[in-house]
């Protein structure tokens, strides 16, 4: 092996071990109504149109929101506008806010 070969071998073996490689979490926006409120756990459930960006059907599913204030003034009912990052297979809450 040339020394360029092998310095760019241990260069992607670096980018993989370490997750430099790994893909930017993906973010979209939809409607929905929230069904659900877990402050204990800062989740909330929705039940939402689809979002396009990640290219999801309708549906009803929980959000992780990264802190319990983004989510507590939140109730049953609601009808929200929010937007949620996918990073992998975890949905991240980004923003939230309730519309008339």
């Amino acid at each position: 092996m040339r020394p360029t070969s092998i310095a760019a071998a241990l260069a992607i073996a670096v980018a993989f071990t370490t997750g430099a490689a790994a893909q930017p979490a993906q973010v979209g926006t939809a409607i929905g109504e929230v069904r659900r409120i877990d402050l204990d756990a800062n989740k909330v459930t929705v039940a939402h149109e689809p979002i396009e960006a990640f290219n999801m059907r309708a549906m009803t599913m929980v959000l992780q929101a990264p802190e319990r204030a983004l989510i507590d003034k939140l109730a049953v009912g609601d009808k929200v506008k929010f937007t949620v990052a996918r990073n992998g297979g975890a949905f991240t809450v980004q923003a939230i806010e309730v519309v008339k």
